[in-house]
């Protein structure tokens, strides 16, 4: 009987331990809208796909903001002819 309630009161620890971390858990949403990783102005942003293993500086695309959508776009220079 003695080994009896030290085992219970362990087990009602444990039991309330995870209580709460599921209740707090429960309070954050998983996911979330497409754009939640867009670090933005009011029309051009930088959507955040990863970060650099190195440096931990954030990779990921350049984006704009056309007819209502987040626009990937292309960060490669072109060459046109001087009029």
């Amino acid at each position: 009987m003695q080994r009896a309630i030290p085992f219970a009161a362990g087990m009602a620890c444990c039991a309330a331990l995870w209580f709460t971390s599921a209740t707090a858990f429960a309070q954050f949403p998983r996911g979330g809208p497409a754009d939640a990783g867009i670090v933005t102005g009011n029309d051009i942003g930088f959507r955040i796909e990863g970060t650099d293993p190195r440096t931990g500086a954030p990779t990921g695309t350049w984006v704009l903001w056309l007819k209502g959508k987040w626009v990937a776009i292309g960060s490669t220079a072109t060459i046109k002819p001087a009029k």
